[in-house]
């Protein structure tokens, strides 16, 4: 009885693993191609302003790593991106936070939007 319980829990987990694999792989596209078209946007924005300055760097550099980011979410699978994520996460916790707030603001802007 305990051995049935122990591979029907094994199988359980082996279940639960594969389906967060597949709705992060499912999410991963989408959300590269978020990444592209904000990189886009900064790009136009930093072309647009005709002006030389520390804000238009900084835009153009926020544009470049999110084509960056874009680029090397699509060049990952679903797993490998979840396991570096999570490795990051614990070596640089405080960038982290920032980020995903970051995140969920633009987020947010995207969601207002639709």
């Amino acid at each position: 009885m305990a051995h049935e319980a122990s591979r029907q829990a094994q199988e359980l987990m082996e279940q639960a693993s594969a389906q967060l694999k597949d709705q992060a792989g499912a999410q991963q596209h989408p959300a590269a191609e978020g990444l592209r078209a904000l990189g886009n946007e900064l790009q136009a924005m930093s072309e647009q302003s005709g002006q030389q300055g520390v804000a238009t760097d900084l835009v153009r550099h926020a544009a470049d790593r999110a084509n960056q980011a874009a680029q090397w979410l699509d060049q990952r699978e679903a797993a490998t991106v979840v396991s570096e994520v999570r490795d990051y996460t614990r070596r640089n916790p405080g960038l982290f936070l920032a980020g995903a707030a970051i995140a969920g603001v633009l987020a947010g802007r995207g969601w207002a939007r639709a």
